[in-house]
């Protein structure tokens, strides 16, 4: 999948997290076996302190991708728009 290929490495993690807890639930759900709703505990948990750190990182990108178009559409002015006075 395409995608996949652009993720960080804290996103892929995010992957790896989600496939864990969801084996760890469906071994719950379906067999009883309490030491794996403790993992789906702990893998939610883990879970959920590295979807802050990627949407962090987001936020981040996202105000640096700005700043960098505004920049580009400051240094792009060729002085005869409005925005040169």
């Amino acid at each position: 999948m395409e995608t996949l290929q652009n993720l960080t490495e804290n996103e892929k993690k995010v992957i790896d997290l989600v496939k864990t807890f969801l084996e760890d639930a469906a071994k719950f759900r379906t067999k009883g076996t309490a030491s794996a709703a403790v993992r789906a505990r702990k893998g939610a948990s883990e879970l959920s302190k590295h979807l802050k750190v990627v949407r962090k990182e987001l936020q981040t990108d996202k105000l640096v991708k700005v700043a960098e178009k505004k920049s580009a559409e400051v240094t792009s002015c060729s002085g005869s728009c409005a925005c040169a006075d």
